[in-house]
């Protein structure tokens, strides 16, 4: 079997699935994920897209082409990427969240400060917190200081929290502002 019908078969079991394996379909998103060819790359981000935006896939699916389309590198996932972090699945809007992450997109930072807001489940909070600790390092200094001091708050109502996952969730805010002082030192050093 050639890569190109390789991957002609993977998208095939990620819309249709197989009779003998009911997880086809989660499988088939991920394995897309690790397309090389620019051509094939295309026509993985399109089926993995239209698994993640069609309101057809079952959560597990969406959650793993999230996690695909930030592998694959390609920035037309980035809107949808945004809207899927509104999924009632938590599980997809963690994924979305690390593969917002991977394309380094910050327009993503806003929606991703919104959604640190009103979620309540630590995972999703503690991926937000680390994707937004990577995408730091591609902020103006107004918006750094601004989610610098949104990530101090942050920490403040997690410690007040005190459940379970607060613990990985404040691991996560402190590496992210480790990062934040970090760069502040670097450019002071550099005289920007």
């Amino acid at each position: 079997m050639s890569k190109m019908q390789s991957v002609d078969l993977l998208i095939e079991l990620l819309t249709k699935g197989s009779d003998d394996d009911p997880d086809a379909e989660w499988k088939a998103a991920i394995a897309l994920g690790d397309v090389q060819s620019p051509e094939q790359k295309h026509r993985s981000v399109l089926a993995l897209l239209e698994s993640l935006t069609s309101g057809h896939s079952h959560a597990l699916i969406r959650a793993h082409a999230a996690e695909s389309l930030g592998r694959l590198g390609d920035r037309q996932a980035v809107t949808p990427l945004i809207t899927a972090l509104h999924d009632p699945y938590r599980l997809v809007r963690a994924y979305s969240t690390g593969a917002l992450a991977a394309l380094g997109d910050t327009r993503a930072i806003k929606p991703l400060l919104e959604l640190l807001e009103i979620e309540d489940y630590f995972g999703v909070r503690a991926e937000v917190i680390k994707a937004i600790g990577v995408l730091s390092t591609r902020l103006d200094n107004a918006l750094h200081q601004h989610v610098q001091d949104v990530l101090k708050q942050q920490r403040e109502d997690e410690l007040e929290r005190s459940e379970y996952g607060t613990d990985r969730v404040l691991a996560e805010i402190d590496r992210a502002l480790y990062i934040f002082k970090k760069e502040v030192d670097e450019s002071e050093q550099s005289g920007y």
